[in-house]
């Protein structure tokens, strides 16, 4: 009974922790706080795969940090470079939910970092005043192309224009040489029971991270 209560306990304390630390990376752009959405490539911390110790952007090693990471990190676009200038690390420590600031370790002695290791499109949800409520999604948003860390192009879009946008986009990079690239590793990597359609539409629902680029009005 003791060894049941103890496993319960321990399975309640690590579910505290993957929602604890299920918090989007914050963006900081035009004195606006935004909450990052989609990015191929921000998304990736310093986290070695064998022992899980840091490695700087120069090192070959990167994984996703998401709840099992435990990685936050903040940025901030200034003169249309992207800078990561926090990182949180959350860990637990005799069943507790602990954090640190993980940035010196990372990025010593510096205040902020070009984050040149990011290309892609980002979408962030524009963060209102007063917060979000439980279930609420953003009302505006924000796409950003961005190429090693520069702001090549930027759109400014509420709910309707982003699902819109996202249909258009589609279509222009089905025309690409990219869509076939991009469709043949999702073929070569799929079950054999897996069809065309259904990775053609995997690509449609995840357009902005296969996408790279702004290619729709």
């Amino acid at each position: 009974m003791k060894k049941q209560l103890l496993l319960i306990l321990l399975l309640a304390v690590y579910s505290n922790l993957s929602a604890s630390v299920y918090t989007p990376d914050k963006l900081l752009y035009n004195g606006k706080e935004y909450s990052i959405i989609e990015s191929k490539f921000l998304s990736h911390f310093f986290v070695n795969k064998a022992d899980h110790t840091e490695t700087t952007p120069d090192g070959e090693v990167i994984v996703s940090t998401g709840p099992r990471q435990g990685y936050i990190g903040t940025f901030q676009i200034e003169n249309n470079e992207l800078y990561v200038t926090a990182i949180q690390k959350y860990y637990m420590e005799d069943l507790q939910i602990k954090r640190e600031n993980a940035y010196p370790s990372l990025f010593p002695n510096t205040t902020r970092t070009k984050a040149e290791w990011v290309s892609g499109l980002m979408l962030a949800g524009e963060v209102p005043e007063e917060g979000f409520k439980n279930g609420d999604s953003p009302k505006n948003y924000i796409l950003l192309e961005i190429k090693d860390g520069i702001i090549i192009k930027e759109k400014k879009l509420n709910k309707k224009e982003l699902n819109n946008f996202k249909k258009k986009q589609y279509q222009s990079f089905k025309n690409t040489e990219e869509y076939t690239t991009v469709f043949n590793q999702l073929k070569a990597h799929a079950p054999d029971y897996v069809s065309d359609k259904s990775i053609d539409e995997t690509i449609k629902q995840f357009i902005l991270k296969h996408s790279g680029r702004i290619l729709a009005d």
